[in-house]
Formats: C-alpha cells, structure tokens, sequence
C-alpha cells in the first residue's frame, strides 16, 4: 500500500471558524500546508505532514477534524484526497490537482501559475460606429 507525507483534498466550503480551525491544525500537525481556491470557487487542501500515511490514513483523520468541527460531509465520498509522491505529482493529474502540486512544489514561495487567464468579450475589444 502506497504512503506518503504529502496530499492534497478538494474540501467543501467552510465558515471562517472552521477555516481557523482547519489552519490551527494545519500549523500544528503539519509541515507545510495551504489552502488554495480554484477558479470554479471549490478549495483545495495542500499538506505535507510530518506523518507518512496511506490515503486511508489522512483520509479518515481529516474527515474526522472536518467533522468534529461542525463541517456537513457526503456519507460516501470518492477520490476527494490523493496522496503526492515527493516530486509534487499526484496519481490524479486532472483539475485541481494541477494546481495544487505545483502549488506544493513551490516551497519557495513564488507567485504561482496560474492555469486559465481572463478573456475579454470581442464585443467589449470593438469600438461601435455610430450613424448619424
């Protein structure tokens, strides 16, 4: 069974208490950690801890701390936490899951990439002729 001390977890909407706590425990129990908003408005947990775990393992204590502090969770989730290997890649290289391994490879804390970029409607790049 594959281990790691890195993944990354799409992680349902939450209200300011529970991101305090979500990132007292993050300062706390991890080395790194991040939380990052995509461009669809969903959230992306990004931790490396000082543990080395199965995805089972991470899987059952974040659900655990997410649910202890009042975070409404699926009965059934699938595929909503994925380990990366120590290169920042995760078996699922789809979405989110771009964004936040690069996000984890960037310990150095450089402006990350961003993978979309803002368009302008051609309507609005026009000027309009006006007839008089």
């Amino acid at each position: 069974m594959a281990t790691s001390h890195h993944f990354e977890a799409d992680i349902p909407e939450l209200s300011e208490s529970q991101l305090e706590k979500l990132y007292a425990w993050g300062k706390s129990s991890c080395e790194a950690f991040d939380v990052r908003m995509n461009g669809d408005m969903s959230m992306v947990l990004i931790a490396t801890r000082k543990k080395q775990d199965s995805v089972r393992g991470h899987m059952r204590l974040l659900r655990t701390n997410l649910l202890n502090w009042g975070v409404a969770l699926p009965t059934k989730q699938v595929g909503w936490l994925r380990l990366m290997m120590d290169e920042g890649n995760s078996a699922e290289m789809n979405g989110a899951g771009k964004e936040a391994a690069h996000a984890a490879t960037s310990a150095n804390k450089t402006t990350p990439q961003a993978s979309y970029c803002l368009v302008l409607p051609q309507n609005l790049l026009t000027i309009p002729i006006v007839s008089h």
